[in-house]
């Protein structure tokens, strides 16, 4: 099993670190991975300035990206051919 982060290299690391998972975390800088596949959310401009103003929490900094992206979390199972095929995915992803 591995996981996709969109978080930076580094950040990524760390989290690794903290919460130890038994799998193998990869950062997707820029979320070129998950973008591809649409499990990426570009974060509007003003939620941005939100979560950084209230939450302290700078998304394009903590990412080291050039966009605000969170990802869409999403399981997949890779088959023997090395497709990917669609397990489980979850869009809760709600602007009010």
């Amino acid at each position: 099993m591995i996981a996709v982060s969109t978080e930076s290299p580094d950040n990524s690391l760390s989290s690794k670190e903290k919460y130890d998972p038994p799998f193998l975390v990869l950062s997707d800088r820029n979320s070129h991975v998950t973008s591809a596949d649409k499990k990426a959310y570009e974060v509007p401009e003003y939620l941005a300035e939100t979560l950084k103003g209230v939450l302290g929490l700078d998304l394009i900094r903590y990412n080291d990206a050039d966009v605000a992206i969170l990802p869409v979390p999403a399981t997949f199972i890779i088959d023997k051919k090395e497709s990917f095929n669609l397990l489980l995915k979850i869009q809760t992803i709600r602007l009010v």
